[in-house]
């Protein structure tokens, strides 16, 4: 779960998960439901991220038990 930071020539910055690639494009996704995919030539720059693209005080949203649920899926998942 390696986040991952495009940008783009038109100025544009995207951050998120990088779930699929090809010769041609790449796509990151920062949610189950939500991504999208950007052309390799439209690329100026495309790199790994020590920035986490989990918000900010998430953690501190969640009961004791949710996170447990959520590290104990995101461990499944790998």
């Amino acid at each position: 779960y390696e986040p991952w930071v495009a940008e783009t020539l038109d100025g544009g910055t995207f951050q998120g998960i990088l779930v699929d690639q090809d010769s041609q494009t790449i796509t990151l996704a920062w949610s189950p439901t939500e991504s999208i995919r950007l052309d390799r030539q439209d690329l100026v720059d495309l790199s790994p991220t020590s920035v986490s693209i989990m918000p900010s005080g998430f953690d501190q949203q969640l009961s004791d038990q949710d996170l447990a649920d959520l590290l104990a899926f995101l461990k499944a998942s790998r």
